[in-house]
């Protein structure tokens, strides 16, 4: 070996080393932790919220700290990292709030609302357990509930929804303050009529639910909601009316959709269909699309089981 080179070498371990010696013992600390959450991080392999926030915080409550809170919405929802993700922090009536929510979904209005008449309360106006003082007496919103998993919470904000953390609180305020971009109700270009109705359906499930909703007003008009896709949670609703309908029917339609067990529908209907409905030829048809609520209501009384896919009209 060259002298210079091995002279060289020696120049850059000392160089290192005097680097290490000249670290004082909290920034080796922070290095090392630093090491520590990024192999973490990369060694995640979560196919659902709960069990990421299971991976990150080895449980799925909810912490009474906001700092611990806003860790784990860090690293499972973004918090601080997508643009569209925003907790704001603030002080109502002597306590530090979070109002977590996603900026593309909130309806303005009724947030205003909610923080106009919190603003006003003194520490005097709030009990001990402000979170249950807010939820009883302050929140003039009508769907407001207690959510006490983090999963949950993450889930339903990732719908659209707002949730309220309280400090020294397990459970959180989850609102219904959504407003999801949309079409009005259009009559379907393939299924059009002389005569009749001129509406149809659109990409949102719930204007969907109410169009038909609408032309049957029957108690017995039932529609259940259930989510399918570990990272998609799309909404799916299954519709029958329940003194109608075979039950047997609905069963196993409920269970076939229960037992989907993918990432997701981003197709949506289609992809659904593929995932529930027995495989094999059959030169009948097995299911019918329809983006008329009148077709889809003369089906319901007729004793057929719907099928509602959010984002998709038909």
């Amino acid at each position: 070996m060259d002298r210079r080179t091995e002279h060289t070498g020696q120049e850059n371990s000392e160089g290192i080393m005097e680097g290490v010696m000249h670290k004082s013992p909290y920034e080796i600390q922070k290095e090392e932790e630093t090491k520590a959450y990024n192999k973490k991080k990369q060694n995640e392999m979560s196919d659902s919220v709960e069990e990421s926030v299971q991976y990150w915080q080895e449980n799925d409550d909810i912490s009474p700290r906001m700092s611990e809170n806003k860790y784990t919405l860090k690293q499972v929802l973004g918090l601080g990292e997508s643009f569209d993700v925003d907790m704001r922090e603030m002080v109502l009536g002597g306590k530090h709030v979070g109002l977590l929510l996603l900026t593309g979904f909130a309806k303005d209005e009724i947030l205003l609302e909610v923080l106009k008449r919190l603003t006003y309360l003194t520490p005097d106006q709030v009990s001990e357990h402000a979170l249950k003082s807010y939820f009883e007496s302050y929140i003039p919103h009508i769907q407001v509930e207690k959510v006490d998993k983090m999963s949950a919470v993450i889930n339903k904000v990732l719908t659209g929804m707002s949730a309220m953390f309280v400090e020294g609180d397990r459970s959180v305020l989850v609102m219904d303050t959504r407003s999801y971009p949309v079409r009005s109700p259009e009559e379907p270009s393939l299924e059009r009529v002389v005569r009749g109705s001129r509406d149809g359906f659109t990409e949102t499930l719930l204007t969907n639910v109410t169009l038909v909703r609408r032309r049957i007003r029957d108690p017995g008009l039932k529609f259940e909601i259930m989510q399918v896709g570990r990272r998609t949670q799309t909404d799916v609703c299954v519709a029958y009316i329940d003194d109608i309908v075979d039950k047997v029917q609905v069963d196993s339609v409920r269970e076939k959709i229960q037992r989907v067990d993918i990432d997701g529908i981003p197709a949506a209907d289609k992809q659904l269909e593929e995932a529930i409905i027995n495989k094999g030829w059959n030169p009948f048809p097995l299911v019918r699309y329809s983006e008329r609520p009148d077709v889809t209501a003369s089906h319901l009384l007729e004793g057929r089981v719907v099928i509602f896919v959010d984002t998709s009209p038909v």
